[in-house]
């Protein structure tokens, strides 16, 4: 499917992965780098939408949904590893449209994957920049089997109460407005909850300490000082390149679109944001 926007063309697909699943994805603007976005956690391609028409004027941008989200399939049947068969499954959507000299954009849960996917793919990757991610032990650093247990039973408990409780925590209403933050709860809280909680275990048990050292590209992120009281802060990931922005929660580039804009081109090496 095709539809055109002020910066010309944008494609929206499937890719038919080796198992016959398939993988959703969207591709705007004809610039170069191009940008691969990755959502979060239980989110989807939309929570991008606010960064699409901006960035699209001077890169190729291009989103997915990870499997279990949005238009995706779910995850592979009996998947032991759901961080590495998401990373996977976007390796084969990379290869199959042939996209080269990627900066890797990951939000939360996408920063991991971002990793993953630059482990798994070096030649087809600049740089890494998350979203809001990496620096948090209490999420990126193995969590011990107890602590695994008692979070994720927390989800299966009553997932709607849950979710909508961990989104009002980590969003500042200020700057976001209770229509978004209202959305975004919702959105996160339809989520299948066998999934959510599947791969939730998975980034427990996932070690930034394991896969950082092996990392050949550079990573930077932008990340929210008002949540920094709430994290566990990690210390010592040689080569980060932090970012702090202020007055943003855990959703910088939907509580802030410009400033996280402004933020993500200096990362990229391009200041200018374009005609407002």
């Amino acid at each position: 499917m095709e539809r055109t926007n002020k910066n010309g063309p944008s494609q929206r697909g499937t890719v038919t992965l080796p198992d016959g699943r398939a993988l959703a994805w969207s591709q705007h603007g004809t610039g170069a780098p191009t940008l691969l976005l990755i959502h979060g956690w239980c989110c989807d391609q939309r929570f991008w939408d606010a960064q699409l028409e901006s960035l699209s004027r001077d890169f190729t941008v291009v989103t997915v949904d990870l499997a279990g989200h949005g238009l995706s399939s779910r995850l592979p049947a009996g998947s032991a590893h759901p961080i590495d068969a998401m990373a996977r499954d976007v390796v084969t959507a990379i290869e199959q449209l042939e996209l080269r000299e990627l900066i890797l954009v990951g939000h939360s849960l996408g920063g991991p994957v971002a990793l993953e996917i630059a482990l798994a793919r070096p030649d087809r990757c600049r740089k890494v920049i998350g979203v809001d991610t990496f620096t948090d032990a209490a999420m990126y650093r193995r969590r011990p089997p107890a602590e695994i247990a008692e979070r994720c039973n927390a989800f299966r408990a009553d997932f709607p109460k849950a979710m909508t409780a961990l989104v009002r925590m980590i969003t500042l209403h200020d700057a976001l407005g209770y229509g978004v933050a209202d959305w975004i709860a919702a959105t996160m809280s339809a989520q299948e909850p066998e999934t959510a909680v599947a791969v939730l275990d998975a980034l427990l048990r996932w070690d930034i300490d394991a896969r950082w050292p092996l990392l050949t590209r550079p990573v930077a992120t932008i990340n929210s000082a008002p949540l920094v009281p709430l994290i566990q802060p990690i210390e010592g990931l040689a080569g980060l390149e932090l970012e702090m922005m202020e007055r943003v929660g855990h959703f910088p580039m939907m509580e802030d679109p410009r400033g996280f804009e402004t933020r993500l081109r200096r990362l990229i090496g391009r200041d200018s944001a374009g005609p407002t």
